[in-house]
């Protein structure tokens, strides 16, 4: 049998994302005879959150802490960030087109308890739910397909209807093709990611999914540019002079074992950036085998008020990471089989017959830029196929070494990013 390759790239970008509601069934998407949707441009507004009816929404943070854990174990001295939310996204949209094993395995990864059909749902309200005007948040969805090949229309209304999936058809061999495709990263980032594929896309490339996640959120307490100054940071190479920002002011806080944490509210008070220092002596790998999903939960109950003489660095970082590995040992190794993998769901039993399709290449990327203003990042994720008491006195915070960030919806419990920064520079 002649294998070609379905490739998912999933990368993720400087840009926080909110999320599509579920269409009404008067709103289902219709599809042409090729069995696709030609690309709709149009801006999509979510409807009312549908948690308030007290259905479940994934938070993503037992997936996005293990696939962060991971890629972190192999480049532990590296700035390592991942959005959660991005990649979650993305996986999801690829499973509405597995079957089998392959489909079990995915849902395995995704560590949210929940099989495909519940979990389209639960995230339709979440990306409902994430609406806000307390921060710049967008979430994007898009299907790049190859002309001539047969995808399950009902793969295609799925992902439209559940993920507002903008879908369109093209000429891989054309330059124009990874033009398009590099055009819709840099419009749902804000220009924050310019380039995903790279022309001439491969010959047995035939789908490329992407998610885009764009946040952009002021501090509730700003920073004062006057009081930026370079101070010394301890990276892994070696000292480091970088610009650290400077503030004292009221900040949830909370002493864990071998580390302190603070929260730092962007306004509105529902998202918030947590940062995570390791104590004097304890290094970041000893931080990161205590964070666990229910270590995680744990600690975001133990914040309490407290006056904190807070300083941290100024940095813009792009990180790149290949998620193959990971997701694969995560409980996606089938998908990623060009003999094992089996996505019936997304195309024809025919073409199936001839060549398989699996999982070629999972990549995310990811910008961030934290200042004195606030915080902006974005992530975009890709998936391509190819066949086969009396107040005490502040209390010092200084970040001048290894340290673990994680952006959160305190509202939904939705973790948006989480990383590893081992050097805060401006790239």
């Amino acid at each position: 049998m002649c294998t070609r390759s379905l490739r998912p790239l999933l990368a993720a970008a400087a840009l926080l994302s909110a999320a599509a509601g579920c269409a009404n069934a008067q709103d289902k998407p219709r599809i042409d005879t090729a069995g696709i949707k030609p690309m709709d441009t149009t801006p999509w507004v979510p409807g009312p959150s549908r948690l308030a009816r007290g259905e479940l929404a994934p938070d993503y943070a037992a997936f996005g802490l293990d696939l962060f854990q991971r890629l972190a174990q192999a480049r532990p001295n590296e700035n390592v960030v991942v959005s959660p939310l991005s990649a979650g996204l993305a996986v999801s949209m690829v499973a509405n087109g597995a079957t089998g094993s392959t489909r079990t395995g995915i849902e395995r990864a995704l560590s949210t308890g929940m099989e495909v059909d519940a979990l389209n749902a639960a995230n339709a309200s979440l990306a409902a739910a994430l609406r806000t005007d307390d921060v710049e948040l967008a979430v994007a969805n898009s299907l790049w397909a190859r002309q001539g090949v047969p995808f399950q229309p009902s793969f295609m209304e799925r992902n439209q209807q559940f993920y507002r999936a903008e879908v369109a058809t093209l000429d891989f061999s054309s330059p124009e093709a990874a033009r398009r495709i590099n055009d819709w990263a840099s419009r749902n980032t804000n220009g924050r990611i310019t380039q995903m594929v790279e022309p001439p896309l491969d010959g047995d490339l035939i789908l490329y999914l992407m998610n885009a996640v764009y946040f952009k959120g002021r501090w509730r307490d700003e920073f004062r540019a006057q009081a930026t100054r370079p101070r010394t940071f301890h990276a892994p190479g070696g000292d480091v002079q970088r610009p650290m920002m400077s503030r004292t002011g009221s900040y949830g806080w909370m002493q864990g074992e071998g580390f302190q944490a603070v929260r730092l509210p962007y306004r509105g008070d529902r998202f918030a950036m947590y940062v995570l220092l390791p104590d004097t002596g304890q290094s970041l790998a000893q931080l990161r085998g205590r964070l666990t999903t229910d270590a995680w939960h744990g600690w975001m109950s133990r914040f309490s008020p407290r006056e904190v003489a807070l300083t941290m660095p100024k940095y813009r970082l792009n990180v790149e990471s290949r998620l193959n590995q990971p997701l694969a040992a995560m409980g996606m190794a089938d998908a990623f089989s060009p003999t094992a993998a089996r996505f019936g769901a997304m195309l024809t039993a025919e073409y199936l017959a001839r060549q398989n399709a699996y999982v070629g290449e999972a990549k995310q990327k990811v910008f961030i830029e934290v200042n004195e203003e606030g915080t902006e990042a974005a992530a975009v994720t890709g998936i391509e196929m190819r066949t086969t008491s009396m107040p005490p006195p502040p209390l010092a915070f200084t970040v001048d070494r290894p340290f673990v960030i994680a952006i959160r919806d305190d509202q939904t419990g939705t973790l948006l990013f989480v990383g590893q920064v081992t050097d805060p520079r401006t790239e």
